[in-house]
């Protein structure tokens, strides 16, 4: 499974998972349209901004999410060798 997160947009996407209301369209979760938004800050797996999970759930990388939302901030770290996400 792909997640490539965009700070550009404001958003992430899905590879190859395809949007419920919009089937032809690629899932797309905007941080920006929801009832508490927030803003994408930063997210960073290797040298790039996408999380690759092998099939039994396993990173390609460790990385880092940052997110904000009004004056909350919080960092999701995902672990290499688990997959586990810790929010801090």
């Amino acid at each position: 499974q792909v997640i490539s997160f965009s700070t550009t947009q404001n958003n992430y996407q899905i590879t190859g998972m395809s949007d419920p209301d919009h089937a032809a369209s690629t899932y797309t979760v905007s941080l920006s349209d929801s009832a508490l938004p927030g803003t994408l800050v930063s997210a960073t797996f290797g040298a790039g901004t996408t999380l690759t999970f092998n099939g039994y759930g396993v990173p390609n990388s460790a990385g880092t999410i940052q997110i904000t939302s009004g004056t909350a901030s919080s960092t999701i770290s995902v672990d290499a060798d688990t997959g586990k996400c810790t929010i801090q």
